[in-house]
């Protein structure tokens, strides 16, 4: 059967969506290392945002953790989480 059903459908959409995330670095908020934690700088297209564990950056998507390596956004619609890897270069560079 052809039959997709409307869960896969949000979740295709949301990992086209969830493609289109940038992170650009992480900033440590608040003076000692375990008050507020680490907040992400993330770009989508030409917006950026910041947001930190358990912040919602839109509606249907959360932050669920944050590391000087990667952050991972959460789907709520979806049920779908997504990992962020740093970007080094800011400039996109064309893929070979």
């Amino acid at each position: 059967s052809g039959q997709v059903s409307e869960q896969t459908l949000l979740q295709q959409a949301a990992a086209l969506e969830l493609a289109q995330y940038r992170y650009l670095g992480f900033v440590r908020m608040g003076e000692s290392v375990k008050s507020v934690g680490n907040t992400a700088v993330l770009s989508k297209n030409e917006e950026v945002m910041i947001g930190r564990a358990g912040q919602h950056i839109e509606r249907h998507l959360v932050v669920k953790t944050v590391t000087p390596e990667s952050v991972t956004l959460r789907d709520i619609q979806a049920r779908v989480d997504h990992t962020v890897p740093l970007t080094e270069d800011v400039v996109a560079s064309p893929q070979p």
